[in-house]
């Protein structure tokens, strides 16, 4: 997904927590036919395939950048350590998330 291509997984696990309709096509664990059958749709339709895959990028910029995980992290630890002020601490949190990956 990072990568601008459309994907096509399993609904097993957490792939279906990421991968949705807009990001590419989920087949039946277990099922060849299925695998085969979005294999197909995709390779017959690559336009939205190439949309799909922008979508996905975009997803993964705005949401599982290092900068986002860290905060998420820092909000976390915050929570856990009860700390009071949030719009603080946010503040706090984005400029250590930002000058930890320059």
């Amino acid at each position: 997904m990072a990568c601008g291509i459309c994907v096509i997984g399993s609904d097993a696990g957490g792939t279906p927590d990421i991968l949705n309709d807009s990001t590419g096509y989920i087949f039946e664990s277990n099922n060849a036919m299925d695998l085969l059958d979005k294999i197909n749709i995709a390779l017959s339709d690559i336009e939205t395939c190439r949309k799909k895959g922008l979508v996905a990028e975009k997803i993964v910029r705005e949401n599982f950048s290092m900068e986002n995980t860290c905060i998420k992290y820092l909000e976390l630890y915050s929570e856990i350590l009860g700390f009071k002020n949030p719009k603080y601490n946010k503040v706090k949190q984005e400029k250590a998330c930002r000058t930890s990956f320059i």
